[in-house]
């Protein structure tokens, strides 16, 4: 969890409770398999240790691999890999490459998701999903606002939530069972650039905007079964930046809000409270979370990670 304490940036003094395991820069995918954290970004790949926060050997040939986006777990074992270069898979015998050759409608993949044992990937130019043998792309008759899908989450009613990023097109596209649903600037959305969606509670969806100095957080509600633009988290309210480029449940009453440059943005029962690099952290961007089962919290940053 976050611990207080004073850290120094230039000696890098850390308060009680925070560890910077290994040394990767931009980490933008983190995965939990087993007792490890494998990490993945700009630079390559590497894995650490949840309990003794030692960096462990990974085969060459994973370890090389440039511009991870993304990271998935599968059978505690293998690893699939978004990367600007197309999808891999790892079973720790072989690695598998797949482009648009095996069916992805871009080689540039910005993310994967499993829903009901499906892998699905977003990429620069749609989604596409795993059918046990090859990519299928996923035909939307247009219906996106753009076909860049920088963020996807399944809900437990079966929706799919799919957000663009590419300003000043973009936006939400939310595909229930009986119709599609879209959501941008002219429908009151405070940004078209959507970055990250999290279903907070039974009734709430949280979704992340914006680009440099503008955005903020989209609060969905759903109410006669039925999900409405509800009200929105800006600057104005107390979030430390506009743009939001994370979204963690730290506990079911505590969330992070992780934006561009200007630190976190913890909300819990309505209060707003920001942690910065006073309090432990790395680096003004959080990039992605995890959190382990011994209840341990890793935050990958734009300069490396933090470990509490």
């Amino acid at each position: 969890m976050i611990t207080q304490g004073v850290f120094n940036v230039q000696t890098d003094e850390l308060p009680q409770g925070w560890h910077h395991p290994g040394d990767l820069k931009d980490v933008r995918a983190l995965a939990l398999q087993g007792q490890y954290v494998v990490a993945g970004g700009h630079d390559g790949i590497l894995k650490i240790d949840i309990i003794t926060l030692e960096q462990v050997s990974i085969s060459d040939e994973i370890s090389k691999l440039r511009g991870v986006n993304d990271l998935l777990t599968t059978n505690g074992e293998t690893l699939w890999i978004a990367t600007t270069n197309g999808v891999y898979y790892y079973d720790q015998n072989r690695l598998i490459h797949f482009t648009e050759e095996e069916g992805l409608p871009d080689n540039r993949v910005n993310l994967l998701r499993m829903d009901n044992n499906t892998l699905w990937v977003g990429t620069w130019q749609g989604l596409a999903k795993w059918d046990g043998e090859k990519f299928i792309s996923y035909d939307l008759n247009h219906k996106l606002l753009s076909p860049m899908v920088s963020a996807l989450h399944f809900d437990r009613e079966g929706n799919m939530w799919i957000g663009s990023a590419v300003s000043p097109k973009g936006g939400l596209t939310l595909i229930s069972k009986n119709q599609i649903d879209t959501f941008n600037v002219s429908d009151g959305l405070i940004h078209n650039n959507i970055n990250c969606i999290l279903r907070v509670d039974e009734d709430s969806m949280w979704v992340g905007t914006g680009f440099s100095e503008q955005g903020g957080l989209e609060v969905f509600k759903k109410k006669d079964n039925k999900w409405k633009q509800s009200f929105t988290i800006t600057i104005e309210d107390g979030l430390s930046g506009a743009k939001i480029r994370s979204l963690f449940s730290l506990t079911d009453k505590i969330m992070c809000i992780g934006t561009e440059n200007d630190g976190v943005t913890l909300w819990k029962d309505n209060v707003i409270r920001t942690i910065t690099s006073n309090d432990g952290l790395r680096d003004k961007e959080v990039k992605v979370w995890v959190k382990t089962r011994q209840w341990k919290v890793v935050a990958g940053f734009t300069k490396r990670y933090n470990y509490d």
